[in-house]
């Protein structure tokens, strides 16, 4: 397979006024160097550098070289509330001069053009203090129904490109940027063989009795649950190696990769789910022009991996044991690390990081394969790093609930945090200078107040299907944990104001919450959830039509907490069953949706309080209030925060035939935090 010599980006990741890092993915070697821009009073046709870096790519296969450059100010630091714009040169040799320019590589002009209006290079603001606009979003399927409402971005950034208040100066991806387990049959070949192509061998799953030739399209699932022990649904053709999931980034990113042709001719394939394919590959120039002209945060969620990623105890134990299981996890996340998280700080990743993935992805070790195999799941299995912060203020820490779960047991709801990880959490702030009494953004890939009669019914359906099917595996699903992550953040950062941004749910609404631990100041808390990208369908739509209905009969919610349940007084209340434990389980299922234990917490409502005369006083108490309705149409979330930082309005947008919707069809709702 012939490859072109950019295969994916520039990609802006993290940003500030003492570093600019762009990302690039090409299929042969550079050196490269990025330069930064600042516009002389502002005459776009006067660029006078201000900043530049220069890096040698980094092999992850024969034909696979990543560069991420960090471009750091000539003197000072880079301009904050202006445009900046930025340009990349490629070289074969730190001699060589007059090197690939983006305008050679034609990406300034013509319809791969990175650029906006007259801005002759792809351009950025950077702003560290409110007022700020930023997006996000979640959930993006390359063949799930409806528009890529990524594409989204790129009409944003051009109707605000040269003002520094209302342009996004940020774009956070919050989960499941590709869909590894869920993968369209007429894309899998491809995937292979560009995969194979981009690595430079056909890669083997250790633990698996068929090569990887031989299995048969559609045929992977069976393959999975086996003997990798995954529970995905939709697992027929499932990304195995490395460079199967090297080439789904490479294909979520840019367009110029794709098959020449798109056919209903493969097994299972529909006209209508080609129709969607074409769709998201026509869009892609949009995608790339906004990834380009925005800092980007990410994260992942389970799909960059498997469905069900680390859902409970039993699911991890298991993956863990196989030697299927424990390669294809490191391989998702070594595509993870590369194509999102080596990004979003790369101070955070050392060199003997980076050393052992290309020792085992390059063959470098082919002297010791089996330990260089080794040690790369090893680290990739046990790496505690994915969590991290984002510049700017208010502080935006971006969270990892994944692979740092707690379990309280084999099959049971688990901790998205662990206890170890909530207590490192502090530190990772304080790190960055985040001081008790300011405002904090946390990114959640899960929502931390979902849709409460939508979460009932999942574990309604839970309790006769098992944990896999309703994927139970939310904050709400383990109160504890739930709670345990607020204490921690009312003790130990007591932040004046919380705004979380979470995704994964397949629709979209806004809560404004307090939750107020009588030992501690009240966090008042807005959480915005965007999602997803392009991932609608049915369920999401009677989602949105059943939480119309439920916002007529509640709007809001109030519940008081006790650390540890008040069995004393409640005991006499529920003579129904034989102990007050199993009563405990129940009550706390029907009025929270959640798990209790007589060791904690139990929470009632407002209403039954008075009721069932508890006399203790509670711990704690949590406020909730649903400021929109849910939308489960694709939509990209659009977020504008006040100066003060006392007021957040939320846009949703909703592409419809290459456009934005119709201004009727936009939520707009402004937040007093």
């Amino acid at each position: 397979m012939l490859l072109r010599r950019v295969l994916a980006g520039p990609i802006l990741r993290r940003a500030d006024r003492h570093g600019v890092t762009i990302w690039l993915a090409t299929s042969q070697p550079f050196w490269v160097t990025g330069e930064v821009f600042r516009f002389e009073e502002g005459d776009l046709t006067r660029p006078r550098k201000i900043g530049s870096g220069r890096v040698q790519t980094l092999p992850f296969g024969d034909q696979l070289h990543i560069t991420l450059v960090t471009i750091t100010p000539v003197r000072g630091a880079f301009p904050t509330d202006e445009l900046l714009a930025y340009d990349l040169e490629l070289c074969h040799s730190p001699e060589e001069r007059d090197g690939l320019r983006l305008k050679d590589l034609g990406l300034l002009h013509g319809p791969a053009a990175i650029t906006y209006d007259e801005v002759p290079l792809p351009s950025f603001i950077l702003r560290e203090q409110p007022p700020l606009s930023f997006l996000f979003g979640s959930c993006r399927k390359l063949h799930g129904e409806g528009e890529d409402a990524l594409a989204a971005a790129d009409e944003a950034i051009a109707a605000t490109v040269s003002d520094p208040v209302q342009r996004p100066s940020a774009l956070y991806l919050t989960g499941d940027q590709i869909y590894a387990d869920d993968v369209s049959a007429a894309l899998l070949p491809h995937l292979t063989e560009l995969g194979n192509t981009l690595v430079g061998r056909e890669e083997q799953i250790p633990g698996f009795d068929t090569s990887m030739p031989e299995i048969p399209v559609g045929g992977r699932a069976k393959l999975v649950r086996e003997q990798a022990h995954f529970t995905s649904s939709h697992a027929d053709h499932h990304l195995l190696t490395f460079g199967e999931y090297a080439a789904m980034y490479l294909l979520a990113w840019n367009r110029d990769v794709w098959p020449s042709e798109l056919r209903a001719d493969r097994s299972g394939v529909s006209d209508e789910e080609i129709k969607r394919l074409t769709a998201a590959r026509d869009r892609l120039p949009a995608v790339r022009r906004a990834l380009a002209n925005v800092p980007t945060y990410m994260i992942f969620d389970d799909h960059e991996i498997t469905d069900d990623w680390n859902l409970n105890d039993r699911w991890q134990s298991r993956v863990f044991s196989s030697l299927a299981g424990r390669r294809i996890i490191a391989n998702g996340l070594a595509a993870y690390f590369v194509f999102q998280g080596w990004g979003n700080d790369p101070d955070r990743f050392d060199d003997a990081f980076l050393q052992t993935l290309q020792s085992h992805l390059t063959g470098r070790a082919d002297a010791d394969a089996d330990r260089s195999a080794r040690e790369y799941d090893k680290l990739l299995w046990t790496h505690r790093g994915w969590s991290y912060t984002a510049p700017g203020t208010p502080l935006t820490l971006v969270l990892d609930t994944r692979t740092q779960r707690g379990y309280d047991s084999e099959d049971g709801p688990c901790r998205l945090l662990s206890r170890s990880e909530l207590q490192a959490l502090p530190a990772l702030c304080k790190q960055r200078g985040f001081q008790q009494g300011h405002p904090m953004i946390i990114i959640s890939p899960t929502p931390l107040y979902g849709y409460e009669e939508a979460e009932w019914c999942l574990q309604q359906i839970g309790k006769l299907t098992g944990p896999y099917v309703p994927d139970v595996e939310a904050w709400h699903a383990h109160p504890g944990g739930r709670f345990d992550f607020l204490t921690l953040l009312a003790e130990e950062l007591a932040p004046s104001r919380l705004l979380f941004l979470s995704g994964d749910v397949h629709y979209s609404f806004a809560v404004q919450a307090v939750y107020h631990d009588y030992r501690f100041p009240a966090l008042p808390i807005v959480q915005l959830t965007s999602s997803a990208q392009k991932n609608s369908s049915a369920i999401t739509d009677f989602v949105e039509l059943s939480s119309k209905a439920g916002q007529l009969l509640r709007q809001s919610s109030r519940r008081f907490g006790w650390r540890i349940p008040p069995l004393r007084n409640i005991a006499a209340n529920f003579p129904v069953l034989s102990t007050v434990a199993e009563k405990l389980q129940d009550y706390s299922h029907a009025v929270f949706g959640g798990a209790a234990s007589p060791d904690g917490p139990f929470l009632v409502d407002d209403t039954e309080l008075r009721s069932r005369g508890i006399e203790t006083e509670p711990d704690f108490e949590e406020r909730r209030a649903y400021v929109t309705p849910m939308r489960g149409d694709n939509n990209l979330g659009l977020v504008h925060v006040s100066e003060a930082a006392l007021e957040i309005e939320l846009r949703l947008l909703f592409p419809k035939k290459g456009r934005l919707r119709s201004k009727d069809a936009l939520i707009k709702n402004a937040i007093n935090w």
